[in-house]
């Protein structure tokens, strides 16, 4: 007889501080990967020139837009949880409801500031 390896975690209930905080996380870890990924190819393509125009080939301005669009969405998102934390700690909000409340309008401010980035970036033709 399989006994279950983590049982609490089928009890478990996922609340919005544990989702957000996770996915805070992973957000700064994406960044980070992306930060150090561009890094790496601007490094390589400043010691190799050639690479410039394999560079050029590959990457179009639609695929450059899709993924400054991705990349400022994952900003977005990680700042505004990083100022949610700030907030907390100077020991504000962290009754509760506030904390909810608090989450549930960054969720909506996330989406608004992204919103509002993806359309200006779609609607500035910058590449």
């Amino acid at each position: 007889m399989r006994k279950p390896t983590s049982p609490h975690l089928q009890i478990y209930r996922l609340q919005i501080t544990s989702g957000l905080s996770a996915l805070h996380r992973i957000s700064g870890v994406v960044l980070s990967i992306t930060s150090a990924k561009i890094m790496i190819g601007l490094l390589v393509a400043g010691f190799f020139p050639e690479s410039w125009s394999l560079l050029r080939a590959i990457v179009t301005p639609v695929s450059i837009t899709i993924g400054l669009s991705v990349l400022g969405c994952v900003w977005f998102f990680h700042s505004l949880t990083t100022l949610r934390y700030l907030y907390w700690d100077f020991a504000r909000g962290l009754d509760v409801p506030d904390v909810i409340r608090s989450g549930q309008c960054l969720l909506v401010l996330w989406m608004l500031c992204s919103l509002a980035f993806v359309v200006f970036l779609w609607n500035t033709r910058v590449l």
